[in-house]
C-alpha cells in the first residue's frame, strides 16, 4: 500500500479512536445551565477538551501494551481449554498483581514489555513488506516504545497531586 493510501486508513482508523472522548465534548458546547459566563463556560470546554486529547494520545500510546495483554489471555486460555486442562480459573489478587512500595522504569518496561515486540514488528514487517510505509510505522512504533516511560510518568503525576489516595498502604515514591 502506498505511503497516501496508508496515511488516510491509519487517520480513518485514529478517528474511530479519539472520537468517543471527544463525544462528551460536543455535547458539552451548548452550556446546560443559564447564566454561566462565556469565559467560564469557554474555559471548562477547553479543559475538557484538553482531557479528551490526552485519554485518546494515552490509548493510542497503550495501544500495543492492550493488545499484547489480550492476545496472551486469548492464547493462555485456549492452551488451557483445548490441551492441559489446568489452571482453568486463575486468580491474582490486587496485592500481587502491585508494583510494591518503589515501582522504578525499568519495572514498567518488564511490565510492558509486550509494548516493545509488537513496536518492532510493526516496524520490521513495514519496512520488509509496507512498500515505504515504514515512516508511518516508526511513529507508532516510537509510541509504543516510550508507553511504559510513559505510564511511569504518569503513574508518579497521578501519586504526587493533592487529593489522590490510592487504596494501598504504602504510597508510591518515584525512582528512575
Amino acid at each position: 500500500m502506498p505511503l497516501e493510501e496508508a496515511a488516510v486508513w491509519t487517520g480513518f482508523i485514529l478517528s474511530t479512536i479519539v472520537l468517543p472522548p471527544l463525544i462528551p465534548v460536543i455535547a458539552e458546547i451548548a452550556p446546560r445551565r443559564p447564566g454561566v459566563t462565556l469565559r467560564s463556560h469557554v474555559r471548562a470546554l477547553g479543559a475538557e477538551l484538553r482531557l479528551a486529547f490526552i485519554q485518546s494520545g494515552l490509548m493510542i500510546g497503550f495501544l500495543a501494551h492492550q493488545a499484547w495483554l489480550m492476545s496472551d489471555a486469548i492464547v493462555r486460555t485456549l492452551v488451557r481449554l483445548a490441551i492441559t486442562r489446568r489452571n482453568l480459573l486463575e486468580w491474582v489478587p490486587a496485592a500481587h498483581a502491585a508494583f510494591g512500595p518503589r515501582p522504578r522504569m525499568l519495572h514498567f518496561y518488564r511490565r510492558m514489555s509486550g509494548a516493545l515486540v509488537i513496536g518492532a514488528v510493526a516496524i520490521g514487517v513495514a519496512w520488509f513488506w509496507g512498500r515505504q510505509t515504514w515512516p508511518l510505522a516508526a511513529v507508532f512504533a516510537g509510541a509504543w516504545f516510550a508507553s511504559p516511560a510513559v505510564a511511569f510518568g504518569r503513574a508518579c503525576r497521578l501519586e504526587s497531586w493533592a487529593g489522590v489516595r490510592w487504596p494501598r498502604p504504602t504510597p508510591i515514591v518515584c525512582a528512575v
